[in-house]
């Protein structure tokens, strides 16, 4: 009976201690990757605070993941400056990020700067400072100062030469330009500065019908969120495809790998300064509508004013007749009195008609319409 007893009760101990180890939680690290959560353990899944890594079970052979990491780790150099485009530096800081990089900023000196919209950044090293990098990111803003800086132009050239990669966004490439890491090769920018920077870059044939150029060391990229996609591009480049893709998934960001969304062939750029006279006589306006695509373009504004819809179509044609070589339409559409049609060329030789139209919406308000539209 006491063996039996005892039989039991070591079945009974075994069984807990199965449980025990069963109910027993998982813990869940960051993977190695540089970060300053490394080693930390979490009781939940999720994702790393600090590199925004997806978090893994701690019974992993780390040793072996770490000297992983280590190996694939790449160095990467953020430039900023004074009025520097947040989404410029945040958006690639991120993606470099979750791709395991070790990311800083570096700037001409080490105090506070200012970004465009205010934001507060101190940059972790100066030009004078910074370790090599294997790659280079060059964002664009109120990129003037940094454009004019032999200081800046001169770090940009010294680096490049150990980088893998040197990437700018919007028109970060008016910085990369003054260097001539440009010059012979292709670019792009944010779609109102692709003329600007034809006239600066002669040396460089600037498109307008890409998201981002690669010219295999270095990679231009268009406006704002388009240097994701660059990032991207380049960590697909370093670590293969499916590790930008899953880099993609896990910042909830619907990747185009072909790029076909360019900002710089839609439609209403042919026209961007006409917009501006609306700008000008209606500070009080309400925009109504913006779409189109890459041949055609609505934009509708509500304006007050009570003024009769056809004054307000002489106001604007005569803005338009002043500040363009326009051609007025005659016989190509029928338009009524308060309506009027124009006609250009673009810079590609492409044929635009531009309507004009008005209508009263109510006392003291009006509802002004510009099409754009492709000729064929």
């Amino acid at each position: 009976m006491m063996k039996k007893l005892m039989f039991l009760l070591l079945l009974s101990l075994s069984a807990n201690l199965v449980i025990g180890q069963k109910l027993k939680p998982i813990e869940y690290v960051c993977a190695p990757c540089g970060c300053d959560q490394d080693g930390k353990h979490f009781e939940e899944a999720g994702s790393c605070s600090s590199c925004g890594m997806q978090l893994v079970d701690s019974r992993f052979d780390f040793d072996k993941m770490r000297a992983v990491a280590q190996k694939k780790r790449k160095e990467v150099a953020i430039l900023v400056f004074p009025g520097v485009q947040i989404i410029d530096y945040t958006g690639p800081y991120e993606v470099f990020g979750q791709a395991g990089y070790h990311v800083f900023l570096v700037a001409e000196a080490d105090t506070m700067i200012q970004t465009a919209m205010g934001m507060q950044i101190v940059p972790h090293y100066t030009l004078d400072n910074s370790p090599p990098a294997d790659i280079i990111v060059i964002p664009g803003g109120n990129v003037r100062q940094a454009q004019n800086s032999d200081k800046v132009i001169n770090w940009i050239r010294k680096s490049e030469p150990e980088a893998e990669s040197v990437m700018s966004v919007c028109n970060g490439a008016y910085i990369l330009a003054e260097t001539g890491l440009l010059d012979g090769k292709e670019a792009t920018t944010f779609a109102s500065l692709i003329d600007g920077l034809r006239n600066m870059a002669t040396k460089t044939k600037v498109v307008e019908d890409q998201r981002f150029v690669d010219n295999g060391k270095i990679v231009t990229t268009a406006g704002l969120s388009s240097g994701l996609d660059g990032s991207l591009h380049v960590v697909a480049k370093m670590m293969g495809l499916g590790r930008a893709q899953m880099i993609a998934t896990n910042l909830e960001y619907n990747w185009d790998i072909e790029g076909k969304y360019v900002r710089a062939a839609l439609a209403d750029r042919r026209v961007t300064n006409i917009y501006d006279v609306v700008k000008i006589h209606f500070p009080e306006r309400t925009i109504s509508s913006y779409e189109g695509d890459e041949n055609q373009w609505t934009v509708t504004w509500e304006v007050e004013g009570d003024q009769p819809p056809i004054g307000l179509v002489a106001e604007m044609n005569q803005e338009i007749a002043s500040k363009t070589d326009w051609q007025k339409g005659k016989g190509k559409k029928t338009v009524d009195s308060s309506n009027n049609l124009w006609y250009f060329t673009a810079d590609d030789k492409t044929e635009w008609s531009l309507l004009v139209e008005a209508n009263k919406i109510a006392e003291g308000k009006l509802k002004l319409l510009y099409h754009l539209e492709k000729v064929d």
